[in-house]
């Protein structure tokens, strides 16, 4: 059984006031990987720790289709593992209100669901989807404008918060929000078919640097898996692998002996 750990991130009430939500459920997708974790197991009143395997869906697999085409750090980047990550919920008018531009880096497939967890253990009936969420959910966006400044306010021992109006030489800022810390620990920064460590980098380069010099660092790229496939689109593909060659040489072997059977007619 899988029990989550919910964890909260300090620029949530401020990311609110702008228009961004990162959505509390279990977020999960199709798409999916494996991972070796560590599991409790209670055996003759002993708490113990074993590594096993896991293969379910809120272990989500992002892949080159569902990234931005467009943008530097997304162009050429292999696949990431958002352990147990988060989607986003993008209120637009409130982020045109502030002035405020953003693009969606990554997203889910189309074949993403959720799960309104409220405590306890996770029914194990909910890692099968019943029905999906509307479209590709975001998971990494790119925001960028004159941010608004954060104001306090104490009234009868409450704090409230609200946003000032922009200076008016206020530069722009950028930011960029990533829906998984976790991929970003030592346990899983160089995980092995991923590239967390070039996504780390490339987002570094991208707000330090000009597009230019971000480009330059974005440029190794590497290896893309694929989204879900049915089984029934599964075994079609491997129908058409496997018979491709075999049916290639029957045509070829046909051609050459049509070319030397035919009767010769004279004109």
């Amino acid at each position: 059984v899988y029990w989550p750990q919910p964890q909260f991130q300090d620029a949530e009430r401020y990311l609110g006031l702008l228009g961004v939500e990162q959505v509390r459920e279990v977020l999960m997708d199709r798409t999916q990987h494996h991972l070796q974790l560590e599991t409790q197991v209670n055996r003759a009143a002993v708490r113990e720790y074993d590594p096993q395997k896991v293969a379910l869906p809120f272990l989500i697999r992002a892949t080159g289709a569902n990234y931005a085409s467009d943008a530097e750090m997304t162009r050429q980047l292999g696949d990431l593992l958002f352990v147990w990550g988060n989607r986003f919920a993008l209120n637009h008018e409130r982020l045109a209100a502030h002035g405020l531009r953003h693009q969606v880096l990554i997203s889910t497939s189309e074949q993403a669901w959720s799960f309104p967890w409220k405590g306890g253990w996770l029914p194990p009936q909910i890692f099968t989807a019943e029905k999906f969420l509307p479209g590709k959910q975001p998971l990494a966006l790119w925001i960028e404008g004159r941010f608004p400044p954060l104001a306090l306010e104490e009234e009868e021992n409450r704090v409230s918060f609200h946003l000032e109006p922009a200076a008016p030489r206020q530069p722009s800022g950028h930011l960029i929000l990533v829906g998984c810390s976790e991929m970003f620990k030592n346990r899983y920064l160089l995980a092995p078919g991923f590239q967390h460590d070039q996504f780390l980098l490339n987002a570094v380069a991208r707000l330090a640097f000009d597009p230019e010099m971000a480009a330059l660092q974005a440029r190794q790229s590497g290896p893309r898996g694929f989204a879900h496939q049915s089984a029934g689109s599964k075994a079609w593909w491997r129908l058409v692998v496997v018979g491709a060659a075999p049916l290639a040489l029957v045509a070829v072997g046909l051609s050459r002996y049509r070319r030397r059977h035919l009767p010769l007619r004279a004109t």
